[in-house]
């Protein structure tokens, strides 16, 4: 410390060791003030990091929607592979369906034939059998 420091002011100091006491603070605080320059400096430094960071997180944010947009593309190429798969299965079964109805559909158009041969015998027997009271 300087001597002038170890000098508190107070009301028993002279006025001249109270103003080198004021001087040597004086000195002391000054240099180590900011200039306009270094206010410039530290403005143009926050900018240049604000800048930094801003870019930082908007590199972040597109490369996170990248991913998502890579896993959704994903997703949905397996959901298109597992619809093609379930539609094909489908296909299959309506075309067995469609097989069994028209299996189903024969079987019933010759039980029809039979039928019909039946109830014609049968018309043709009653027929015969009124012909034969009406004699």
């Amino acid at each position: 410390m300087r001597e002038a420091e170890a000098v508190a002011p107070s009301r028993a100091a002279t006025i001249e060791e109270r103003v080198v006491v004021l001087e040597t603070r004086w000195q002391d605080i000054v240099p180590n003030l900011a200039t306009k320059t270094d206010l410039g400096d530290l403005r143009w430094s926050l900018a240049k990091w604000i800048m930094g960071a801003i870019a930082t997180v908007l590199i972040g944010l597109v490369g996170s929607f990248l991913m998502l947009q890579g896993n959704l593309n994903a997703t949905a190429s397996r959901l298109d592979t597992r619809i093609d798969n379930l539609a094909a299965q489908l296909k299959a079964e309506i075309r067995d369906l469609k097989d069994d109805i028209r299996a189903t559909n024969a079987r019933m158009d010759r039980l029809e034939e039979k039928l019909d041969a039946r109830f014609e015998a049968l018309m043709a027997e009653l027929r015969d059998q009124r012909r034969d009271r009406e004699r």
